[in-house]
């Protein structure tokens, strides 16, 4: 319950994943079925989402949030479609959890305003 309202309370979400087999984590499935019900009115429905992964690979999380997308999009959420990879996730944070790559931070900005702008702009036509 507390995490349906948490969404609902939200104008968007982020989901940050690692990669477990490759595929989403069971724990994060599990939170996502369990915000998705009841279908019709679930709290992710038309919500503007962000999936972002890192991973201790090469691959960065790529399956997981291709997963994740797949999954989130069927429960009706607004998925944004770009992706961050950060790989050897282990290696690419400093101690302070900033990442290290100017690009990816870069990056990572530019995903969120994007995030922002959808969210501002599904607000307005609901208006």
């Amino acid at each position: 319950m507390a995490l349906r309202r948490a969404i609902a309370g939200a104008h968007t979400v982020v989901i940050a994943t690692p990669e477990y087999n490759a595929s989403v984590p069971g724990v994060l499935k599990n939170a996502v079925d369990w915000a998705s019900r009841p279908y019709p009115g679930n709290p992710l429905r038309g919500k503007p989402v962000l999936v972002i992964g890192a991973s201790i690979t090469d691959f960065g999380a790529a399956l997981a949030q291709a997963d994740l997308r797949r999954i989130l999009k069927a429960i009706g959420a607004h998925v944004l479609e770009d992706e961050l990879l950060v790989r050897q996730a282990h290696e690419a944070f400093s101690a302070d959890g900033e990442l290290k790559d100017p690009q990816l931070r870069s990056k990572l900005a530019s995903m969120v305003d994007t995030l922002v702008s959808v969210a501002r702009d599904r607000k307005q036509q609901c208006a």
